[in-house]
């Protein structure tokens, strides 16, 4: 999750940069929007939470592998990965075409 959750906060952020300076935690920095990291935060918790929830009952032996599952964890997998890579590939497509003035 970790790997994937990187790869989705650097599409994220290329697709709404900020470049303004603003006060935050006493200090001048560049954050994100809230819209942004409310964003990521829904998406990034909720897929960690799936994750763990089936991780718990794999360890568990409490998982039956019915073809219900199977299709949903593949679902699963596929938005996990098909976003984040979307995601990553987005930052560089935009990071190559971008031009200093």
């Amino acid at each position: 999750m970790c790997l994937t959750a990187s790869m989705f906060a650097v599409g994220l952020g290329s697709a709404y940069p900020i470049y303004e300076e603003r006060a935050f935690w006493g200090t001048e920095s560049v954050v994100p929007s809230t819209l942004v990291m409310v964003t990521y935060l829904f998406v990034v918790g909720g897929g960690t939470a799936l994750g763990l929830v089936v991780t718990w009952f794999a360890v568990t032996g409490n998982l039956s592998l019915t073809p219900v599952f199977g299709i949903g964890f593949g679902l699963y997998l596929l938005l996990t990965v098909g976003v984040s890579y979307g995601s990553y590939r987005y930052a560089v497509r935009r990071y190559r075409r971008y031009t200093v003035t």
